[in-house]
């Protein structure tokens, strides 16, 4: 893939017969309700009458994130993609969606990263997003939202307990580091301009923590292998 130029979605049947000494009738049938045939869950969210057709389309798409797998990959992208999403914005909401979930699911950045490139390979052959909101421009809005929203720590709360103090911290680290190996395995992917690395560095040294050191580290060591390397057009600024 090119790198991307930018920066920083019951049958009837017949009851039984009576009988009398006289005569045998037979009763009119009288159909059962029919009942439905099973459905996906994402066909009962589109079809319930509650909710926007936006709304109803981001639970469907929330719906199959949350089934997501290596295993259940291939089967489930044919459905992502008929889940009602027709606009710019369905696209977003995906994004966003799938952001949330790479920062807590760690082990699953790969498979996100990879959902990444078939979602543009697939929108590529649509009209839902244009050249002012493309896949990649969308993509990368989103990576840094999610990055500036983990950059800061959380306030301190004095009146928490301690141990409750470092839970809060733990889960920020924690969030901070599944952005940043998702960005990581974008870039890889060439999903976002290599320009990003930089930028990413360089906001991870300026508030300089605990977190933030070790969120770096993490993002090295998904990006090293293929940008670490003499012939990289920003590896002296890299090795700097």
């Amino acid at each position: 893939l090119p790198e991307p130029e930018d920066n920083w979605r019951l049958n009837s049947g017949s009851l039984p017969e009576n009988s009398n000494t006289h005569k045998r009738e037979r009763r009119e049938k009288t159909p059962k309700a029919e009942v439905p045939m099973a459905k996906s869950a994402t066909s009962w969210v589109l079809n319930r009458k509650d909710g926007s057709k936006d709304e109803q389309v981001s639970k469907a798409i929330n719906v199959i994130l949350n089934k997501l797998t290596l295993e259940k990959f291939d089967a489930l992208f044919p459905k992502l993609t008929e889940s009602g999403i027709t606009k710019a914005d369905h696209v977003r909401k995906l994004m966003n969606l799938l952001f949330e979930k790479a920062t807590t699911q760690h082990n699953y950045s790969q498979m996100y990263a990879d959902l990444c490139v078939r979602l543009n390979d697939w929108l590529a052959t649509t009209t839902i997003c244009d050249e002012s909101n493309s896949f990649k421009r969308i993509l990368l809005n989103q990576c840094q939202d999610s990055f500036l929203t983990y950059l800061e720590p959380p306030q301190v709360n004095h009146d928490a307990s301690e141990e409750d103090q470092l839970e809060a911290f733990f889960k920020y680290k924690q969030r901070m580091v599944g952005n940043i190996r998702f960005v990581g395995e974008l870039l890889v992917r060439k999903m976002l301009s290599s320009k990003v690395i930089m930028q990413c560095i360089d906001e991870l040294f300026a508030v300089s923590n605990e977190a933030t050191l070790e969120t770096l580290v993490a993002f090295m060591r998904v990006i090293g292998p293929d940008f670490d390397r003499a012939d990289w057009n920003r590896h002296a600024q890299l090795a700097a």
